[in-house]
């Protein structure tokens, strides 16, 4: 499945508003800046620009995008409005990209 047969059905965040630089810091390292380069170039010609993570996933629960990407925290929200919708995580084949995955910490401090 590649990305021509979801033309303008895909969002990509931009990277420099949301903080997904660590995503093309690792594809520019993994393959190298040409490649990188022309990876992002398909990627935003076949993209919509949302102007947030709740935009994306909003538009993916209504049906205005075949996926999108977005937090999980907001996919949530959608998921449990009931509308038919899933969170899917890509699997990492030889060769391929996969999920960044970024994880999230938590502490209760003593005594506050």
């Amino acid at each position: 499945m590649g990305i021509e047969e979801f033309r303008r059905q895909i969002d990509a965040l931009d990277s420099e508003i949301l903080g997904l630089l660590n995503r093309r810091a690792e594809i520019v390292v993994r393959v190298g800046e040409e490649k990188a380069k022309e990876y992002f170039r398909n990627l935003a010609d076949a993209a919509q620009i949302m102007s947030g993570n709740k935009q994306v996933a909003q538009a993916v629960s209504r049906g205005q995008l075949a996926f999108g990407l977005t937090d999980t925290d907001d996919a949530i929200i959608e998921v449990e409005k009931g509308f038919p919708v899933k969170i899917v995580y890509p699997d990492q084949g030889e060769g391929e990209f996969g999920t960044l995955f970024i994880p999230n910490t938590l502490a209760l401090i003593r005594g506050s």
